[in-house]
């Protein structure tokens, strides 16, 4: 089985990672992924995969958090 995930953003993740950062914003973020899972209920399983997330940026009111991703 293969999974692939390009460029998951801000748009799609803001509402699911409000909560966690409180009064910060995600104002930016690009995530993309690539999975192969392999099962063999007598034998050897395995999962490789690799993430990669870039332009990370969040915003605070109080301005401590840089403002360059």
């Amino acid at each position: 089985m293969a999974f692939k995930l390009n460029d998951l953003n801000q748009n799609t993740l803001r509402s699911f990672v409000a909560a966690a950062l409180g009064e910060r914003t995600l104002t930016s973020i690009s995530i993309s992924a690539n999975a192969t899972a392999r099962y063999d209920a007598k034998g050897e399983s395995g999962l490789k995969g690799d993430v990669q997330v870039a332009n990370l940026l969040i915003t605070d009111p109080q301005g401590q958090l840089p403002k360059i991703p």
